[in-house]
């Protein structure tokens, strides 16, 4: 089992909740391979994430989040090749100094995003690993910042809602 222990309220094992339980502002979202531990306050979200979901591959790093994303670093994200593929999500970044990187998100059959968490947690650990950025930083994507701190494992940023809509499924 995935235990999570942090700054939030307590430990929390997966086996002992609900998928959807929400204790207080803090909440488990179960994914295919993993769950992430959640908190909301005052329109921002904490989300921690656990061990089990990094991969490291042939000098790439993937967030095990049922997408792989690929990372390149670039030296300016004014004209990236905005190609999609169907194996993986595609993080360009550029490294502005230690505590800021800039990310640019092509997600596997949607194209070009404003924001994804997992890719700019990807794309920080890869920059650490490459010795270019501290274990606090500042990631800015097209629809934002996330504030990443590699050695809690956790990113937080802004709970904007950008789109809302009723589905009616009919039989």
């Amino acid at each position: 089992p995935v235990t999570f222990e942090n700054e939030f309220e307590s430990s929390y094992n997966v086996d002992d909740l609900f998928i959807g339980k929400v204790i207080s502002n803090e909440f488990l979202v179960i994914c295919d391979q993993w769950s992430v531990l959640c908190k909301v306050d005052d329109e921002r979200v904490t989300i921690i994430m656990p061990e089990e979901a990094i991969v490291e591959k042939d000098d790439d790093i993937f967030i095990v989040c049922g997408s792989k994303h690929k990372i390149v670093e670039v030296e300016s994200l004014e004209n990236v090749n905005k190609m999609q593929n169907n194996e993986y999500n595609l993080n360009y970044i550029q490294c502005i100094n230690e505590n800021i990187i800039s990310v640019k998100t092509v997600e596997r059959g949607a194209g070009l995003t404003l924001a994804c968490g997992s890719g700019s947690y990807a794309s920080a650990l890869k920059m650490k690993k490459m010795k270019k950025i501290s274990d606090k930083l500042i990631v800015r994507n097209v629809g934002g910042e996330i504030e990443i701190d590699l050695k809690k494992k956790s990113l937080s940023g802004p709970a904007n809602l950008i789109f809302e809509c009723t589905w009616n499924v009919t039989a």
